[in-house]
């Protein structure tokens, strides 16, 4: 997957007219977001419900006023029932922001890709797939918060599952 997307974003980017970082939405864009999430984990059947610190970095291109298509990293750093373990729960993948007219500063978010739970202290990486839906809303230009759904079901003997809640304020460059 990451030899077709690479190359297509790196194509994208490089026969772009627009000038990165002119305040218009159409060209090459970057994102950063920080916030909170509210996590369930199913490991082997046991529950656990905790909050964490939510992080998100988009990299990609605004096709135009209203849409952008990116690579996306997300992630979620908590304590597992609230004791020792550290865990990481992560989507990296493809994903995309759509506002309802290029004037609206209401968007959707939807994202798909490959999802990891990992014990930081242990160093137990599981894998699977996952996604993101969500919504934002853009304060001021380039300032947005989201709220947004995340779920990461991992295939490996493990069988960690996670379904998060995330609440991210965000900058974007564009």
């Amino acid at each position: 997957m990451k030899k077709i997307i690479i190359p297509t974003i790196t194509a994208l980017l490089l026969t772009s007219n627009a000038n990165a970082f002119d305040d218009n939405k159409e060209g090459f864009m970057l994102g950063l977001g920080i916030g909170a999430s509210s996590i369930k984990t199913s490991i082997t059947g046991d529950d656990s419900r905790d909050t964490g610190f939510a992080t998100s970095l988009k990299l990609g291109y605004g096709l135009n006023e209203q849409l952008s298509i990116y690579l996306s990293s997300q992630g979620d750093n908590y304590k597992y029932d609230g004791k020792g373990k550290s865990v990481n729960t992560s989507l990296f993948g493809i994903g995309m922001d759509y506002y309802f007219d290029k004037n609206s500063p209401y968007y959707v978010t939807a994202m798909l890709g490959q999802g990891t739970v990992n014990e930081l202290k242990k160093s137990k990486n599981q894998t699977g797939y996952g996604f993101l839906v969500g919504a934002g809303y853009e304060l001021s230009q380039h300032i947005s918060l989201e709220a947004s759904y995340m779920k990461v079901n991992t295939d490996d003997k493990l069988n960690a599952d996670t379904d998060a809640i995330r609440f991210t304020i965000n900058y974007t460059w564009y």
